[in-house]
């Protein structure tokens, strides 16, 4: 009969048991990580949001709001939102009385501010702050901060106005326009991941995906949290640079310091230098 390379068998008398091995397949200096693509970003985005919205009490696009404007890091945003509410929505830029985004039209009194279009057939966007606009030109605000790459951190285009417009608002706006749209979403995500010190996106050319790894910072003078994305890059989570095993960061940023320094030097004694055709030695040039 075979043996299980778990087990090893001994005792004494002719008595034999099974004793699980004392291994591990993981070595001292792997770190655990994870690869996320697009799509697996968005539905992490959701799920947090899901958990923090009844905690919250909020509606879903203040709570995403919150979120965001802590970093996703819900242990202080609920200790600030449990001790001032008002304070934590206000500072975060988010209306008090949360009512949702909407389009409207009818109102005979309505006046854009910014074409001075008016009347009750022009239709109009409201914003949780109160500021009104009309579709158009807060459609033309809005198109310019998604391509700029701005995505939660937009604010009202009213002057001193510092509440958000949110996703829900700017999702209702570009409904219609899928370009800046799927634009506004891909900024959304490329925020999560850059709002988060564990995540990074991988470096390599094109890639979309982006890793997962809880290091210490602290960490990183004594461990290489070397991860490999679903693309096949094999890179240094702590600095985004090539995979640097066994020096650590600091070490690797200094030797690539030295190597930039060697080429600037290099560079100049080619220009400015000149062999000596007697002796051969470097010689100034004239």
């Amino acid at each position: 009969a075979g043996f299980d390379d778990d087990y090893y068998y001994g005792g004494e008398g002719g008595e034999f048991e099974p004793v699980i091995a004392s291994h591990s397949s993981k070595k001292p200096w792997e770190v655990e990580f994870k690869v996320y693509d697009p799509n697996e970003l968005r539905a992490k985005q959701e799920a947090i949001i899901s958990r923090m919205e009844p905690v919250l009490a909020t509606s879903k696009d203040a709570t995403t709001l919150l979120l965001r404007a802590y970093l996703w890091k819900d242990e202080p945003l609920v200790e600030d939102y449990l001790t001032d509410p008002e304070g934590t929505l206000t500072k975060s830029g988010i209306s008090i009385d949360q009512t949702s985004s909407c389009i409207m039209s009818g109102d005979p009194d309505f006046v854009c501010e910014i074409c001075f279009s008016d009347g009750k057939d022009e239709e109009y966007f409201a914003a949780p702050c109160g500021h009104r606009y009309c579709t158009t030109c807060y459609h033309t605000y809005l198109v310019g901060k998604v391509q700029e790459g701005a995505s939660w951190r937009i604010t009202c285009p009213t002057h001193k106005c510092k509440m958000l417009v949110g996703e829900e608002g700017a999702r209702l706006l570009l409904k219609d326009d899928e370009e800046n749209l799927l634009r506004y979403n891909s900024n959304l995500t490329r925020s999560f991941v850059n709002d988060r010190d564990s995540f990074v996106w991988c470096p390599a050319p094109n890639c979309v995906y982006a890793i997962e790894c809880h290091v210490a910072r602290s960490a990183l003078y004594t461990t290489v949290p070397s991860v490999e994305c679903k693309c096949g890059n094999r890179f240094c989570f702590g600095c985004q640079i090539a995979d640097h095993m066994p020096a650590p960061c600091y070490m690797a940023e200094k030797w690539l310091q030295k190597c930039r320094d060697d080429s600037e030097t290099s560079s100049w004694m080619k220009v400015n230098t000149k062999e000596c055709t007697k002796c051969k030695s470097t010689i100034e040039k004239n």
